[in-house]
């Protein structure tokens, strides 16, 4: 529903109104346009402002309709930036994010995106290492979760975690005690200002995996 009120000149308790309404109501645009009319030269001009529908309302009111619909926040890179800002996520930890992302194309990951309606995610995943899961997940908010527990199931599997892990940490990373044996989470400070270690760590795993691996789907 959108609720329109149009006059000449409004006055400030309205526009403050309309803006109350707006954060209220999520399912309801509430709009102010103020129609300031002027004279010159015998011409009438009229000039229209409109006022109480920021971009602040606007993502909160799409945000809002994705949760009512279910529908994922982010199924592109574009809508996980823009989720990542809206968690807070800085310019410098979305550009980390961003060169993970890049790389995992690069190294012919297929990449999924999370079904999160409030917080966005990607994982990638390498069939050659024969298991459906993927070894990480990034999330918009900056953090990394490992999977690695879940790739012991073949030598292959375990090789390529390993590898990836040993490589990631002789770069410099830290991860939880449990990274191997249970799901761990890495914190944006723990991971993003060494993102050019963890990328090399996985070039350095996927570089290792051998050809022929059955594939799991």
């Amino acid at each position: 529903m959108r609720v329109v009120f149009f006059l000449e000149q409004a006055p400030v308790e309205l526009k403050r109104l309309v803006e109350f309404l707006n954060k209220q109501m999520g399912s309801v645009e509430v709009l102010l346009v103020e129609a300031r009319q002027f004279t010159t030269n015998g011409v009438r001009i009229v000039v229209p402002t409109l006022f109480g529908f920021t971009e602040q309302i606007r993502e909160m009111k799409r945000k809002l309709a994705s949760e009512r619909e279910g529908q994922a926040v982010a199924v592109d890179w574009d809508g996980f930036e823009a989720n990542a800002r809206q968690k807070g996520s800085s310019e410098d930890q979305i550009a980390g994010m961003r060169k993970l992302y890049e790389a995992c194309g690069r190294l012919q990951a297929d990449l999924t995106w999370g079904r999160g309606t409030i917080l966005g995610s990607f994982s990638p995943r390498w069939r050659s290492t024969a298991v459906k899961a993927a070894p990480f997940t990034v999330y918009a908010n900056g953090k990394l979760e490992l999977h690695f527990a879940q790739f012991h199931s073949s030598q292959v599997a375990e090789d390529f975690v390993t590898t990836l892990a040993d490589s990631a940490i002789q770069g410099g990373l830290q991860f939880p005690k449990d990274y191997m044996t249970a799901w761990s989470t890495c914190y944006p400070s723990d991971w993003l200002p060494r993102v050019d270690s963890f990328i090399k760590a996985l070039e350095i795993a996927t570089s290792k995996i051998p050809t022929g691996v059955a594939d799991p789907r």
